[in-house]
């Protein structure tokens, strides 16, 4: 809908990645956390959507949304995957 009223794929996607970068969530609970990895994951739709590859960003992006989680949560993820950090998918 977006695109039909705008037209420009490029602006579409500078917002998604835009909202990417403003996502926080340094914080365990659940209820944020599930906000945090929602608005992410319907982002990276919206670009997969707008035929954006995640290896085009993922490796810019990784270090950003690793920072913006709990250290808990970064190690639990380190532990269950030492690689989550080399693309989206595994992270």
């Amino acid at each position: 809908m977006l695109q039909e009223r705008l037209g420009r794929k490029q602006v579409l996607i500078h917002a998604h990645m835009e909202s990417l970068s403003k996502l926080h969530s340094r914080t365990n609970d659940g209820h944020q956390l599930r906000q945090f990895y929602d608005s992410y994951d319907s982002n990276i739709r919206a670009l997969e959507r707008l035929d954006v590859e995640a290896d085009s960003y993922g490796s810019l992006l990784i270090p950003i949304l690793l920072k913006k989680i709990p250290d808990t949560l970064r190690s639990i993820i380190f532990r269950a995957n030492p690689d989550a950090d080399c693309s989206l998918g595994k992270l």
